[in-house]
């Protein structure tokens, strides 16, 4: 009472400080000798979850469009080629269930050059590949202007609303084959398979076109061919230090001109009549760079002209890809709002003590377990008390200052007597 502490001005005390907390509060009963506060917090968790739980909703949505109006494909290119995105172009193409082609934005993308750097420094680790870089030109439309960028892996570039990714390289031995008629029946770069990590590549080329027989290969290339004391080929180094290309040829039916589709990578030899293998008469075809070798029986001949690298391409549309993005942040930041946030009331009662002074009663309620609770308590105890107390001193302090200002006016003059009074 001497500090001047009613129970209405307790109540308003008690509702600012825990205004200051984050809480909403409430008086109560004023105007009576018993006001009481109520107050909230936590209001947010409820709206996290409820964010989260609409979020989820979003994100199967994002996805589904994505999966509607999405595609996927790809498309191998080698140095010097080009790519144009059009249903053509692709070497394999997943169309969403809605695609329509007109979703195809008109771009292309130019091969320029691919280097691959391997490890040369460490014995266990010789010859493993330590980085990929792709540059390339592309251009965003029939009327943009050429644009150099650069595509490694697990860093694609994005255009016409596609991102395009890495997902392979390997070696494109050119080759030129000549029919028996001496007519160039095929000529330039045949995409190889790698098998190994020294890029031992399974090779297969057709030439439907050669004449009077149709002309088919199958076997595999060596970056850096070496024999061992069996005779047999193997690649020691994945660069191309001393490529060499390893065949079987046949002639006869492809089965090409019949409309069926055909794996590019696979012969079919059934329908095809033996020219050249390891174990036949004439043995294998064997060719170093820039070598010819004339086929048996008149049937042409096959010059391995050099060699260039190949990328393969993933390209990837997706509508519903930023949706899918922000409604999984929401989502996010909606379940650690309700995991984290913890909502809980509190009521804080005043009223006059028998002996003059004001009693102070509060107490805390949390929506299910929250084992925070107790600290909040001690809190906003310490809080109140704290705010008490120093109007406890300021008034204190004011009656002292009151007291030596009324000691002061009443001296006589005499200086003992001054000195006493103080």
């Amino acid at each position: 009472a001497e500090a001047g502490i009613t129970p209405s001005s307790a109540a308003d005390d008690a509702a600012a400080v825990l205004k200051k907390r984050g809480y909403r509060v409430e008086v109560r009963d004023t105007g009576t000798d018993r006001p009481s506060v109520g107050a909230e917090r936590g209001l947010s968790k409820e709206l996290g979850n409820l964010v989260f739980h609409t979020s989820l909703i979003g994100v199967l949505v994002s996805v589904a469009v994505g999966s509607l109006f999405g595609y996927n494909g790809q498309k191998v290119i080698v140095e010097g080629d080009s790519f144009v995105n059009t249903l053509v172009g692709y070497d394999s193409f997943t169309p969403g269930s809605n695609f329509s082609g007109d979703q195809l934005e008109p771009y292309s993308i130019r091969l320029d050059a691919f280097d691959v750097q391997f490890d040369r420094s460490q014995p266990s680790n010789y010859g493993s590949p330590i980085d990929f870089t792709v540059n390339v030109t592309t251009q965003d439309g029939p009327g943009a202007e050429p644009e150099e960028q650069v595509l490694k892996v697990n860093d694609p570039i994005t255009i016409g609303g596609t991102s395009v990714y890495l997902v392979g390289n390997g070696y494109a031995p050119v080759v030129t084959i000549r029919d028996g008629e001496g007519n160039v029946a095929l000529e330039g770069p045949v995409v190889s398979v790698p098998s190994d990590g020294l890029y031992t590549s399974l090779v297969v080329i057709k030439a439907p076109d050669a004449k009077p027989e149709q002309l088919g290969f199958v076997g595999f290339f060596l970056p850096t061919a070496f024999v061992d004391e069996a005779g047999v080929s193997f690649s020691r180094d994945p660069d191309p230090f001393n490529p060499q290309l390893n065949l079987n040829a046949y002639y006869g039916d492809l089965g090409l001109d019949e409309g069926n589709p055909k794996n590019v990578y696979v012969l079919d030899t059934e329908d095809l009549t033996e020219l050249n293998s390891r174990t036949s008469e004439n043995g294998g075809i064997v060719l170093g760079a820039e070598e010819t070798y004339e086929l048996p029986e008149g049937k042409g001949s096959i010059t391995f002209e050099g060699l260039r690298r190949y990328v393969a391409l993933d390209i990837h549309h997706d509508p519903g890809q930023l949706g899918a993005l922000v409604f999984s942040t929401l989502a996010l930041t909606g379940l650690s709002a309700s995991l984290f946030i913890g909502r809980r009331r509190m009521w804080v009662r005043t009223g006059a003590h028998a002996d003059g002074r004001v009693m102070v009663e509060y107490g805390l309620l949390a929506r299910g377990s929250d084992h925070r609770l107790p600290g909040e308590a001690k809190a906003v105890g310490g809080l109140l008390a704290k705010r008490w107390l120093v109007q406890q001193q300021r008034t204190g302090e004011n009656e002292l200052q009151t007291a030596g200002a009324r000691a002061a006016g009443s001296g006589t003059g005499n200086s003992s007597n001054d000195e006493k009074d103080k």
